[in-house]
């Protein structure tokens, strides 16, 4: 039996907590305790208002990076790669961090991937030395996660916030 998410229509199958595509909290969670794997009880959830997920027509995000900002803006069709340029070896990610002591804070030269699926942004890491976080929850390397407005990212220990433009 196909469950689906209220808030984007995605179907899923078995008796998900969470949508996978949008990551809002499935109906009738609110208030009850669940069992994760490993046996862990959780609080109570409370139902969270999530930022938004999708950026605007003009697939604009702007990262804050010690308290200085670059816009990116995401291709439809690809992805974008976050890094440091290397003089010693030919690699340009689309979007160079070197500028920030890159090297110090632990960034890999193509270290994590941006794009845009169906509208809304996902980040991978693309197997890092360092490890790329998501609001402080260290990402799989080459796994797909959502990202929204205002999210925190690490990449090694450079941290940048993301915000979309929603035009």
């Amino acid at each position: 039996m196909a469950v689906v998410c209220p808030a984007c229509q995605h179907e899923m199958s078995g008796n998900p907590k969470v949508c996978a595509k949008c990551g809002e909290i499935m109906p009738g969670l609110s208030g009850e305790t669940i069992i994760l794997q490993g046996g862990i009880e959780t609080a109570p959830i409370k139902k969270k208002i999530w930022s938004s997920a999708q950026v605007g027509e003009s697939r604009t995000i702007r990262a804050f990076v010690n308290k200085t900002v670059h816009t990116i803006r995401l291709p439809s069709d690809e992805e974008i790669v976050l890094g440091r340029s290397d003089e010693d070896v030919d690699v340009d990610p689309d979007v160079d961090l070197a500028a920030y002591k890159a090297v110090a804070n632990g960034v890999s030269r193509r270290h994590a991937a941006l794009r845009l699926n169906e509208d809304m942004v996902q980040l991978k890491d693309l197997d890092s030395t360092n490890g790329t976080f998501l609001n402080g929850h260290q990402l799989g390397a080459n796994e797909w996660r959502i990202v929204r407005d205002g999210d925190k990212l690490e990449l090694g220990n450079l941290m940048l916030t993301l915000y979309f433009d929603t035009d």
